[in-house]
Parts: C-alpha cells; structure tokens; sequence
C-alpha cells in the first residue's frame, strides 16, 4: 500500500464527527456509486478478510497530528534540583494540554525526542442551531415540545488533511470516490448541505511511512483492535453510537450496536517495523440490516519506543 494525503476545504458546517470510520464508509458508499454492487459487495468482502484496499485516517484540522498517548517516562533515580523539578512539572502540563502537534513535533516526539510543544489556535467552533420536530402522523411541526438544538461544526484552519493508505492500482479510483463523497457530503443532514467538501490536493505522502529503529505505532484513526493486533499499549476508548447511512437511515431500525473505539494517539509496541494498518471490520453490527460493516482500521504511523517504556 502507499500512502496519500488528501486536502479537503469544508463547503460549510458539518454535524456528524469526521472519523476515521465515518470517512471509510463514505467512500465505500461513493465506490458502490461509481462501480455497483456487486463491485461494492467484493470491497466488503476483502474488508471482512482483512484485506481492505484502501485505510484512511480521522478528517484532521490542518497539518496538525494527534498527539502520541506515549507511555510515561521512567522516574528519575538521581536527585534533582527544583528548578528541575518545576521545569519537569511543566513540561508534563503542557503535553497533557496539547491535543494537536504540528508535523516537526510529531515526527521530533515519534523519535523518542523529548517535546516543548507551541500552543494551537482553536481548530473549530460549534455553534447550536434550532429546528422543529416533525411530526411523522401530521408531517407538520409539534404543537409542543418539538423544538431543538443541533450543534453544527465550522473548521477554522486552512483546510482539513485526509491520510490515505491505498492498494497498488487503486490510487485513482479512491480519489474519484473522494471528491463525489465531496459531492454528496458525509454525515448527519448531508440532504441539505451538511459535511460538504472539495479535495485541493490528492498526492503521495512519504512523511509517515518508515523510522528507523521503529518498534511501535500510534494510530491516526478510531480503530478496534483485530485479535492478532497488539496489545501492549497506552491508549484511550470513546463510545460510540453509530447509524446506517443513505436509504437505511430512513428505514425501521436505523440504528448500530453500540462500538468502544480507540483513539487517535493510541500507541501500542510491535517489536519491529510495524505493518501499514492495524484494526478490522466489524460485522453483525446492525439488527435492521444484517450485512452492514463498520470498518474500523488503523492508519498506523511507525514511532520509536524505549524497551523499558513499553
């Protein structure tokens, strides 16, 4: 697989988060439009064999990555002054403030360097819009009750960056899939606008795909671990309550099983060079339609650990 980065310039405000799942079943949604079914059938199948043709990243603000949820460093045995004691002291708070480094941070603190990370300006704003309820029995607004918020999403930087791991053969194809999943827009209320985008720039990217002396990897993606997939590792999970997309979202039972993903910057010890993905697909997720996935790979960037510290 060679690895990509994509540029995307937001049309407007988006309501769903741009996750790394969420971007994977856009564009096998967008490959199903431009090749068929039983095109789109084969993709699922190799995804469920372990064999995806393509692994993306989150949607990430910028040229920003995530920071590496590095384990800590060992205690110091030698006495220490103060002055030391205080800069070791904030030094510590300022990583665990950060959630953003620029690219001369990350690939500095994926060496094993230690870090003084700069500040980051915001990367979005939310804002909460109100809309009225519909009734389904009336078609017409609630007399009571029917009034709610929905918080939409502005990114404030330049643009969005998109990492991309792709078959040999396949680069063209993902980057028509990405620009009509521009097309369509991703995401909640995508009918009427929402998580609009246009592609800048689609081109190999040879940033994140070797280290030397790498033993380990931190992902840029929500990812479920496959069984085989390491485990040693300091990571973070969220809940998520995923739904079908497209014409399943109207259906009687739009809803997934809740998932546990790990984040971004979860960061786990291979011993050696470690693979271009990590993760699986899950399947049996969904009870109003059996056959949906939710691909749940890991865009793996290769870091450096010490032996004591994994």
């Amino acid at each position: 697989m060679k690895t990509y980065r994509a540029k995307i310039k937001m049309s407007g405000s988006y309501i769903s988060k741009l996750q790394s799942d969420t971007m994977f079943g856009g564009l096998c949604w967008a490959y199903k439009s431009l090749a068929g079914d039983d095109a789109f059938g084969k993709l699922l199948a190799d995804c469920v064999a372990g064999r995806p043709l393509f692994v993306v990243s989150d949607l990430l603000p910028g040229n920003l990555l995530p920071k590496p949820f590095f384990p800590p460093p060992p205690i110091r045995q030698e006495k220490v002054s103060k002055v030391e004691l205080l800069e070791a002291a904030m030094q510590a708070k300022r990583l665990k403030e950060t959630s953003w480094l620029t690219y001369a941070e990350f690939q500095a603190a994926a060496s094993g360097e230690s870090i003084k990370p700069v500040p980051k300006p915001p990367t979005d704003k939310t804002v909460l819009t109100l809309h009225n309820t519909i009734s389904r029995a009336t078609n017409t607004t609630l007399d009571e009750g029917g009034l709610y918020d929905l918080p939409e999403t502005f990114s404030t930087v330049s643009h969005m960056t998109l990492y991309l791991k792709v078959k040999d053969g396949w680069e063209e194809t993902i980057e028509k899939c990405l620009k009509l999943l521009g097309e369509m827009g991703i995401g909640k209320r995508r009918s009427v606008g929402k998580g609009g985008f246009s592609v800048l720039e689609f081109a190999p990217f040879a940033g994140l795909d070797a280290l030397d002396g790498a033993n380990a990897f931190v992902s840029l993606s929500h990812f479920v671990p496959a069984p085989d997939d390491p485990s040693r590792g300091n990571y973070k999970t969220i809940v998520k309550y995923p739904k079908l997309d497209r014409e399943y979202a109207i259906g009687y039972n739009p809803f997934k099983y809740p998932l546990i993903l790990l984040l971004p910057g979860s960061v786990f010890y291979t011993g050696s060079a470690p693979q271009p993905f990590y993760g699986r697909a899950l399947q049996n997720i969904a009870p109003g339609l059996p056959k949906a996935i939710q691909g749940c790979f890991a865009f793996a960037a290769p870091v450096k650990l010490m032996e004591e510290s994994s």
